[in-house]
């Protein structure tokens, strides 16, 4: 990935969240506006690791993606925090959630989300974590962890 980006991590994210790209996608998808995204950041480097970089900006791009396609949420929450050696990227919804059994079935039949399964293998492929917990009517957490 040689990609040149003349801005940090952080202002391309808050890109993302103030600009027409979330905007053209609730347009695009034709749901209602989320109320309000929140994004919190501390401690992160201005730059670090490009692969990583891009890894994080692709896994907010997707998720941010989601929660305008399928979560009906009013509110996202998007954490970028540095712990330690790492990195450690959250992003929240009060959406309608899915059924993790669900996924779990769908899985064994081979029709696992793309875009979830994209986001794990981006992380993976670095070293890092990635979970999602969800439950019906309560929303969507995603988590990454990578090593710095």
């Amino acid at each position: 990935m040689h990609l040149h980006w003349d801005c940090d991590l952080n202002s391309r994210i808050s890109k993302i969240l103030r600009g027409g790209y979330i905007r053209s996608k609730f347009n695009r998808f034709g749901n209602l506006l989320l109320d309000l995204i929140h994004f919190f950041t501390r401690d992160v480097p201005q730059r670090f690791d490009e692969e990583k970089e891009v890894a994080i900006f692709r896994v907010v791009q997707e998720a941010l993606c989601n929660v305008v396609k399928h979560a009906q949420a009013k509110n996202c929450f998007v954490n970028l925090v540095k712990k330690g050696n790492s990195l450690t990227l959250s992003v929240e919804d009060d959406g309608c959630g899915f059924d993790e059994a669900k996924k779990k079935e769908c899985a064994s039949k081979s029709k696992v989300p793309l875009g979830l399964l994209f986001m794990q293998e981006r992380v993976v492929q670095l070293n890092g974590e990635f979970s999602v917990e969800s439950r019906t009517r309560e929303g969507v957490h995603l988590l990454v962890e990578l090593p710095l």
